[in-house]
């Protein structure tokens, strides 16, 4: 007997989901570091390094949840390709902007926002309504960064939004890795 598409990818896009999201973590989690005013030493990017590598373990190890079969879109790889394209052209396109313009400051939170709003139609993509909640709070980290922008410096903004986008990516992953 066939078994449907979604039945047999299911848990892989779980995990890969959440694996995903783990290593996107990290990486928005250098960013914030490097901010930090002071060098603080090697002590915060092993951390960091250490929460990826526990969170991309417990995707590995973790079984679902879930009690209902997850049904992503049925053209969910050609949604998923468009949805990464524009999300690539749009964080290209505002960093050329913003430094033509003159405030590289602002990238953090214009990034991390539009990384946010790419979740939303992923969402409905993968029958992850989880990615709604992690594509607010990218936007929520973003626009408290965007506040920040003038009363404080560029590292503390890249801290700031580096850090806040890090936590969200690794519990979302944790979330998807448990009941994704």
């Amino acid at each position: 007997m066939d078994v449907p598409r979604e039945r047999e990818s299911g848990p892989d896009f779980r995990r890969q989901g959440a694996i995903i999201l783990g290593i996107f973590g990290c990486v928005w989690a250098m960013s914030g570091i490097s901010g930090i005013a002071g060098g603080v030493g090697v002590w915060p990017t092993l951390a960091a390094l250490v929460i990826t590598v526990g969170v991309i373990v417990s995707a590995a190890r973790t079984d679902s949840t879930r009690t209902r079969l997850r049904q992503p879109h049925p053209d969910w790889q050609r949604r998923y390709n468009v949805i990464g394209i524009l999300e690539g052209v749009a964080i290209f396109a505002a960093i050329a902007v913003l430094i033509a313009a003159g405030v590289p400051g602002l990238i953090p939170p214009v990034v991390a926002a539009i990384v946010g709003v790419h979740f939303l139609p992923l969402a409905s993509t993968f029958d992850q309504p989880e990615y709604r909640w992690t594509g607010s709070a990218l936007c929520l980290v973003a626009v408290i960064g965007l506040v920040l922008f003038r009363p404080a410096t560029d590292e503390t903004v890249r801290a700031f939004v580096g850090i806040g986008a890090a936590v969200v990516l690794w519990v979302t992953a944790v979330i998807v890795a448990r009941r994704g």
